[in-house]
């Protein structure tokens, strides 16, 4: 879970600064409201101050991005300013889902998961730890290049899902990697891309077909930080 570069930033980096923003009560006031509305007004009255602004001009810089995220991560998003688009999606993080339940926003704030139930991830509810153990045989963990992969794999898969794992590609490599993409997905089945900076463009005459879907599942994503999330299936079949 803390592998990531975006996850180790903020492990090792948003406490110290949230510390020289506002007190640690007011994260756990945050946390507890029990309403949209009382956490979009403890947000706006109280959350919203000048001091988180600077705070998030200093988090979102653009040179801090570079330097952890690499240049081609950067300039795919090009000439657009950092710091306001990354403000705009955290103040959604922050007034359209539930704190409470939200585990992406009490990992950013706390490095750790809400303490209630109906605030973790799916995969840590006991409702599905038999389901989960079942099926721990079928893991395989396979280290290696994700395109290769792709385009050496022998099976066919039903689901893909893939974070935001384009962004660094270059135009070349990500038109190649859409193709393994393709050549990986059964008829009828699905992947799911996240994106983070840009949205990543079909390459033309593609069997893969982006969903109408993708405009709900992207509203939904309580991983605010994305700009799009993206549903593709292989050909016109529907159903994931």
């Amino acid at each position: 879970l803390y592998a990531g570069s975006t996850e180790a930033l903020c492990r090792r980096w948003m406490p110290r600064l949230l510390r020289h923003i506002h007190a640690p009560r007011l994260f756990e006031e945050l946390l507890a409201c029990e309403s949209l509305e009382e956490q979009r007004h403890l947000y706006t009255q109280r959350w919203n101050t000048p001091r988180w602004r600077r705070g998030l001009g200093v988090a979102f810089h653009p040179l801090l991005i570079r330097l952890v995220y690499g240049a081609r991560f950067r300039e795919r998003f090009g000439d657009g300013d950092l710091v306001a688009t990354f403000a705009s999606r955290l103040e959604r993080g922050f007034t359209a889902f539930p704190a409470r339940e939200n585990y992406f926003l009490s990992q950013l704030l706390q490095g750790r998961f809400p303490p209630r139930e109906a605030g973790l991830p799916p995969y840590l509810r006991p409702d599905t730890a038999a389901r989960i153990r079942r099926f721990a045989p079928r893991l395989r963990l396979v280290n290696q290049d994700l395109t290769t992969h792709l385009e050496q794999s022998a099976q066919r898969y039903d689901k893909i899902t893939l974070s935001n794992a384009f962004e660094w590609l270059t135009p070349a490599e990500l038109e190649r990697a859409f193709t393994a993409l393709e050549g990986a997905i059964a008829p009828g089945g699905a992947a799911v891309l996240r994106h983070l900076l840009a949205t990543s463009a079909l390459p033309s005459g593609s069997a893969l077909v982006e969903a109408p879907e993708s405009a709900s599942l992207t509203a939904r994503e309580r991983a605010f930080l994305y700009e799009r999330v993206s549903l593709y299936r292989h050909g016109q079949q529907q159903g994931i």
